[in-house]
């Protein structure tokens, strides 16, 4: 439905308070048909929660009444509980009540709740219908459609529905709405009037004519037409919503509240009245009240632009810059051209320290705003911070002179003019601007601090220094010469700098933890640690200082003592990122993906939907195999961040894990339209590709990545699998073979002699003996070099090369496992013992389990043995060869109907596996 209010909610906040009321309304009916009747009096007066209440006594006397399901579903439209009117709606209809009365308001139940393909499905013929049934339900299609901004086919639909039922109100509301909305507001006003001509009493056509005189800019036209709606119609939501609007605009917050009031006194969850409540609260200087009420909008709709708007507009006034930020981002988004939002995001980017967004931000809209000084300040101000002061001098000039009267002008141009060099025109500007009222004497700082930020220490110093004459009781120049001098290398006078700063005064806490960061860098820890036990003794629950502390006890193998002074970091500075996300990478180090979880929905809670939040949250919910909230997660986060193709890219992951394989390809595609040359996405795409069996695709991906990156393995080594799996070694051989001329990679060499092992090469292993031979220390080439020769029969060759890769890394449990192997069919007496050291190392892993257990078999120990491989054939099912020495095992024992059984699921499974010939003979033979 196109109307000033287009989206309802699910808010049953009230039915606790029905659940009460039911024993105590007076009037007790005692027939459905009685409460059926009182009902409809109730709503009639406008008191929906009353009349709920009454038809809900009817519903509960008989189930069956159809008139009495219908009334309950529209009222509960009316109330805004698009879920609870769908539900009773839907009753109705199967209770009998004809699509002609039933489609239009069950469609508009639908749409308020977001489910608008459900409509378009389920209200698809009309044979054999009435034509007034068959407009009703050609008016929901196209309200459908007009919600998915479909506007010319919404257009077209509402004129079928009209030339069906030429009298069919509904459609021609929709088609006064739908003109209004695209500016042809004298075709709006005619429809408005050819509904009046077929219902005199319709409150609705005068809602279109407010809202057409809002257009025009005739606020006063407007709010006479609402209340003319209003006396037709008391409880008409579109014409309450108008007049409360209207009336704000034009400053009488009495009459404004008055109708707010009574659209939440019938339905306390509505979005659009609990949003203009907002906003009358914060004109009122109630910026918490508001706020609070802001919050109940958009737990309901997260996405709701003007609330969105003004709670941005709050948390910048109130210091939190990165909550203004994330949500101005979704303004900006619904609505690329709007002003306000993209100036206060330019303003919260600046405090930020993002100037270079900032100036992206304002940019963007500067065709539009050419005499808008505030806007050309803001620029100018951001050229100035990102240090493009030149660019930043010639904005402010322009604002100046558009008004001469603007302090904050005045002094960002100071500043500009003094950091390019223009010493005295600035001093003239700095003048001005203190005689209107504004201290500059800030500017010493912010010099200093750009100075240090762009590395030009000796500026920076010598800027300290005259910032020190002119504030000589304060620590923060001898601070920033500290950090000058640091700079510059000089460590002592930084550290003299730093006390100076101290003498000052003892409490100025940076100074002290400069003092502790330099302990700390020269290698004196306890000095450092009692530095920083000092300021927790004079700041307890200092950040900094815990996060140092928690470094320190790190480095030096405490970790327990770590992750206690940094969950205290994070327990006292709920505000602050930092200490979360360092907690978050110690547990994560740690494996604990639960504890992670915990820490970044607490963080969420402080910092809703920031985005470094959400992607650590979402990370850890894949770890933790929770992929439906992990792709929440990165909804949201692309939702922040809309610009980012990571978000789409960890959609596409998440995706894949749930097996929704279309959604993924969707995702990795408007990742790589975001970025093109993202590799993640580019590999994980051309491998869904493949499984989907589009080997073309998958193929150009890799040729593109092998063109971005000309000198990367990716690129060659990806297509060359492609070919590979293809059944195509010739052709693969050649791409690894020119990824080689390229870049010397070991996963370039090893898919060549796969490609050349495939293609049935003569000694394909020649491959990797030549790179040994330039590369002697590459651990993986030497470790395929060994098993090829293992595969070949060349057993002391093999054994050999192992040996020596054991004494590079002792502990591999690869090497140890086909050490095992190899020393065992060469009749060795340390192959049980490599067996052993390997299945300590990786008591879980079914290859080692298998090799022991075998060994343990031909040795004489059946029990134990037969007990791993029973485990190993559980870890995995699927391999022949395991299962084939389990059988042997059972013989051994003298179970040959359970060795049968075995021997005969390995044989099933893969009938060429190396041991298939001794399975048949000893299959035979049992």
């Amino acid at each position: 439905m196109i109307a000033e209010i287009s989206h309802g909610a699910r808010w049953p906040a009230w039915v606790l308070g029905l659940c009460l009321l039911l024993v105590a309304l007076p009037g007790w009916a005692d027939s459905s048909a009685e409460y059926l009747v009182e009902g409809r009096d109730y709503l009639a007066q406008g008191k929906i929660r009353a009349a709920i209440i009454q038809f809900k006594n009817a519903v509960k006397e008989d189930p069956k009444n159809a008139e009495a399901r219908f009334e309950l579903g529209r009222a509960y439209l009316l109330g805004g509980d698009g879920a609870g009117a769908g539900k009773e709606l839907e009753r109705a209809r199967r209770l009998g009540i004809g699509m002609e009365r039933v489609a239009s308001l069950l469609g508009r139940a639908y749409l308020m709740q977001g489910k608008v393909d459900k409509v378009l499905a389920e209200f698809e013929t009309t044979d054999g219908l009435s034509p007034q049934a068959q407009a009703a339900i050609l008016v929901a299609r196209a309200n459908a459609r007009a919600q998915k901004r479909e506007l010319e086919l919404a257009g077209k639909v509402f004129g079928e529905a009209l030339a069906v039922d030429p009298r069919s109100v509904d459609a021609l509301l929709g088609l006064g709405r739908l003109a209004a909305l695209q500016g042809r507001l004298d075709e709006a006003l005619e429809r408005a009037d050819q509904v009046l001509l077929l219902d005199v009493k319709n409150s609705d056509a005068w809602v279109i004519k407010a809202g057409v005189a809002r257009q025009r800019g005739d606020t006063v036209g407007a709010a006479e037409a609402y209340d003319k709606a209003l006396a037709l119609q008391p409880f008409n939501p579109s014409a309450l919503l108008g007049s409360a609007t209207v009336n704000l605009a034009r400053g009488n917050a009495d009459k404004a509240d008055e109708a707010i009031g009574q659209l939440l006194r019938q339905s306390p969850g509505h979005l659009l009245a609990n949003y203009l409540h907002a906003v009358s609260l914060y004109g009122k200087g109630k910026p918490e009240e508001a706020l609070e009420t802001l919050q109940r909008v958009l737990r309901v709709a997260p996405d709701h632009p003007p609330s969105l708007q003004m709670k941005a507009a709050i948390d910048f006034a109130q210091g939190r810059p990165e909550q203004a930020r994330q949500a101005l981002r979704q303004v900006i988004q619904a609505n690329p051209d709007n002003l306000a939002a993209a100036k206060l995001l330019a303003a919260t980017q600046m405090q930020l320290g993002e100037a270079e967004r900032a100036i992206e931000t304002l940019t963007k809209l500067e065709g539009r705003v050419a005499d808008d000084a505030q806007f050309l300040a803001m620029l100018g101000t951001a050229y100035l911070r990102d240090g493009r002061y030149v660019r930043g001098i010639e904005y402010l000039e322009r604002a100046s002179e558009l008004d001469p009267q603007a302090a904050g002008v005045r002094t960002q141009l100071a500043l500009g003019l003094l950091a390019s060099g223009e010493g005295g025109r600035a001093v003239k500007e700095l003048e001005t601007a203190v005689d209107l009222g504004k201290d500059v004497l800030q500017a010493e700082l912010m010099l200093t601090l750009i100075h240090l930020r762009n590395g030009d220490y000796q500026q920076a110093l010598e800027q300290a220094r005259i910032f020190a004459g002119k504030s000589p009781d304060s620590p923060v120049p001898h601070n920033l010469e500290g950090a000058a001098y640091l700079g510059l290398g000089r460590t002592e006078a930084a550290r003299e700098a730093f006390r100076k700063a101290l003498a000052k005064d003892a409490g100025f806490l940076p100074a002290r933890m400069n003092l502790a960061g330099m302990n700390e860098k020269a290698g004196k820890s306890d000095a450092a640690r009692r530095a920083y036990m000092d300021v927790l003794e004079r700041k307890p629950g200092h950040a900094g200082a815990l996060m140092a502390l928690a470094r320190l006890a790190g480095s030096q193998g405490r970790e327990e003592e770590a992750s206690k002074y940094l969950q205290k970091a994070f327990e006292t500075n709920p505000d602050i990122l930092r200490p979360g996300l360092e907690l978050i990478r110690y547990y994560d180090r740690k494996g604990q993906a639960l504890r992670v979880i915990s820490i970044a929905r607490q963080m969420l809670k402080q910092h809703p939907d920031n985005p470094t939040v959400l992607n650590v949250l979402g990370l850890a919910q894949m770890r933790n195999e929770d992929f439906h909230g992990a792709l929440a997660s990165f909804q949201k986060l692309q939702r922040r961040v809309p610009d980012s193709s990571q978000s789409f890219y960890l959609q596409g992951r998440a995706y894949l894990a749930l097996e929704r394989r279309d959604e993924a390809r969707r995702a990795f595609e408007q990742a790589l339209a975001l970025a093109g040359d993202h590799v993640p996405t580019q590999l994980e795409l051309a491998r869904l590709e493949l499984k989907a069996g589009n080997r073309d695709v998958a193929i150009r991906l890799a040729r593109t990545i092998r063109e971005q990156r000309p000198d990367d393995e990716l690129g060659y080594r990806l297509e060359g699998e492609i070919l590979l799996d293809a059944g195509q070694p010739e052709a693969a051989a050649k791409i690894f073979e020119q990824g080689l001329q390229r870049v010397a990679s070991s996963r370039l060499v090893l898919g060549l002699y796969s490609a050349q092992k495939q293609g049935k090469a003569l000694l394909p292993w020649k491959v990797l003996a030549a790179w040994l031979e330039k590369h002697p220390d590459d651990f993986v080439v030497a470790s395929a070099y060994a098993e090829a020769l293992r595969a070949s029969g060349d057993l002391k060759g093999a054994e050999s090369l192992y040996l020596e890769l054991l004494t590079k890394r002792p502990d591999d449990i690869v090497v140890l496992n086909n050490l095992a192997w190899i020393s065992h069919r060469l009749g060795r007496g340390d192959a049980l013992r490599h067996a052993e050291r390997a299945y300590e190392l990786a008591p879980d892993n079914p290859a080692v389990m298998d090799t022991l257990g075998w060994l343990l078999v031909g040795t004489g120990e059946v029990r134990r043995g037969l007990s791993l491989l029973e485990e190993a054939v559980v870890k995995a099912p699927h391999l022949a060869e395991i299962r084939y020495h389990l059988g042997v095992a059972l013989h051994r024992i003298g179970q040959d109907g359970r060795a049968a059984s075995e021997l005969k699921q390995a044989l099933d499974m893969d009938d060429t596996f190396p041991e298939a010939d001794e399975a048949r003979r000893l299959l035979k033979k049992i």
